[in-house]
């Protein structure tokens, strides 16, 4: 019994190819407007478009294919006409210069792309040779070929070029200072910023490729730090994040070149290649390649120019609370099949995240914090006696200072980098909830303080340390739990530390999940699990040694 009656396979096998193109080409346009955007604002709809552009493009080809081989005679003018789309599918399968890779991990498998560049271009040529007539439409076929070639190759070159390998090959050691000092005292236009933030980009790159950054370079950061760091540290940082989004993820590296400038006017004749050209005239790279080589007028006219611009960021930072998620404070619908499915444990985990907009305050800590460390390390590394006390503490220096506590603070930084973010989440979780009546009552206290009383002012720094605190830490946590793979380490460590800490804990908090659920009962619930968690890793009696610690840090 046939599923399809034989006129609805004849209408399919009519349409196929033109759906086909016609899905393909609505998920570059997809690609195109939504892939750089990841960047500041989650985009779901863009993973399954980038999963399925391919995988479209090469159905298309493989119907054509199909279509050539079941036609004998003379080819007719509407089978020609559908041998003309096989150009246009290698244009797709090049892509939009807004998405390259999805993540990192794609850019490494820059060879395997290639031999899909080789096998799939010689399916367009066998699709060219068999329709082949000399007609028009055929010699027109051949720079269209030629077009989708390059788009596809602009491709594959930009996947090697972000490669780990090929970023530390090209890195070359250089004495020249690529970063501009400006002076907090003055106003700096858009444009100077941007060619500070890629000067900064351009040093970072040794990171990413598992380098140390050149001395005469880090002397250059040193200065921008002291000179920049208080009025524009987060909008620099905005920027260099952006540049390195661009670096990793799009064509960036191949667009910005003499040769990916001309290879773009080749190609430049689709509708979609114009708006990417619009693109790549008004970017960041291009005001800070103006810039760079002293095209002022240039750059100020583009950076004028009245035209809405994206964040380099989402200006929020994610949250993740390790206390909530055991103890299923949400539980999810269709766990089951879920679980069948082998996805409950990642979906569960989102339903935990939370997103908050970075306050200023954290920023000016932040940045005071960032900077009185540096200072700190550029006193200590200023003669013999300090570089052998850096060699001793390593990152542990900013520890010292807290006389009293030090030693029940570096034991809890010296088990893994995955385990400390741990330790010092649940730790600041415990004080949290510990504290929160106590700072409930100084708040009322503090409303009747006059604004010019000493203790009131130091009782409100607290209450906002204490905030800042959670923040942190559960951003630390959402980074560990959600994304373990952009902290140093082994991915499969950071997540192995979360996932046995979580089975450890459940086993002991069998009684207290049975407890009632209202919302003061709950904060008890919370500090008796952070209480158990702690102990897994240091004495209870240092606790208040740690708390002391966290909320120290933060002024």
């Amino acid at each position: 019994m046939e599923v399809l009656s034989p006129s609805l396979k004849k209408l399919w096998n009519e349409w196929q190819l033109r759906a086909l193109v016609l899905l393909s080409l609505t998920l570059q346009i997809i690609l195109i407007l939504l892939g750089n955007r990841r960047k500041y604002t989650p985009k779901i709809i863009v993973w399954p478009a980038y999963l399925a552009a391919d995988f479209v493009a090469t159905a298309a080809l493989g119907v054509l294919v199909s279509n050539l081989f079941s036609h004998s005679g003379t080819l007719d003018p509407n089978l020609q006409l559908q041998a003309f789309w096989a150009p246009f599918l290698l244009l797709h399968l090049g892509g939009p210069d807004t998405i390259t890779a999805y993540s990192v991990e794609d850019n490494e498998l820059s060879s395997r792309h290639l031999l899909q560049v080789i096998f799939q271009t010689g399916v367009a040529f066998y699709i060219l040779l068999m329709a082949w007539t000399g007609s028009h439409i055929s010699i027109l076929t051949m720079p269209m070929i030629l077009a989708g070639l390059i788009k596809y190759g602009e491709r594959t070159w930009a996947l090697w070029s972000a490669s780990s390998s090929e970023q530390r090959r090209a890195l070359k050691p250089s004495s020249q200072n690529t970063v501009q000092v400006l002076f907090d005292d003055e106003d700096h236009s858009e444009a100077e910023l941007l060619q500070v933030a890629y000067g900064m980009f351009n040093m970072a790159k040794h990171l990413f490729a598992g380098l140390p950054i050149p001395a005469t370079k880090q002397s250059a950061t040193a200065n921008h730090w002291k000179s920049t760091y208080n009025k524009n540290a987060f909008e620099v940082t905005e920027m260099q994040l952006g540049f390195m989004y661009d670096f990793l993820y799009t064509k960036a590296l191949v667009t910005y070149t003499p040769s990916g400038i001309a290879l773009r006017f080749t190609t430049v004749a689709i509708l979609l290649e114009l708006y990417a050209a619009l693109l790549l005239l008004l970017s960041d790279h291009t005001v800070a390649w103006l810039k760079k080589h002293n095209r002022n007028n240039i750059s100020q006219a583009i950076t004028s120019l009245s035209l809405p611009r994206n964040p380099s960021w989402s200006k929020s930072m994610g949250q993740f609370s390790f206390l909530s998620y055991f103890l299923n404070e949400k539980p999810m619908d269709f766990e089951g099949i879920l679980k069948l499915l082998k996805i409950n444990e990642k979906l569960e985990k989102q339903g935990y995240v939370a997103y908050r907009e970075v306050p200023e305050d954290l920023r000016k800590r932040l940045i005071t914090g960032s900077r009185k460390y540096r200072e700190r390390l550029e006193t200590f590394s200023s003669n013999l006696s300090g570089k052998r006390i850096l060699e001793h503490f390593g990152g542990s220096l900013v520890l010292v200072g807290l006389e009293s506590n030090y030693d029940t603070l570096h034991r809890t930084i010296t088990m893994g980098f995955q385990q400390t973010i741990l330790v010092w989440h649940i730790a600041t979780e415990l004080s949290y909830h510990l504290d929160r009546d106590y700072f409930t009552k100084k708040n009322q206290e503090t409303k009747c303080i006059s604004a010019e009383n000493v203790q009131g002012k130091a009782e409100n720094t607290a209450a906002l340390n204490r905030k800042m605190s959670k923040l942190i830490s559960r951003y630390m946590m959402y980074l560990l739990a959600i994304s373990p793979d952009s902290l140093p380490g082994s991915e499969a460590l950071g997540l192995t530390s979360f996932q046995h800490t979580h089975d450890v804990a459940r086993k002991g908090l069998v009684e207290l999940q049975r407890l009632s659920t209202e919302k003061e009962r709950k904060r008890q619930i919370k500090i008796q699990a952070s209480k158990l968690l702690v102990e897994q890793y240091t004495d209870l009696q240092n606790l208040e040694a740690i708390k002391n610690g966290l909320f120290c840090k933060t002024n």
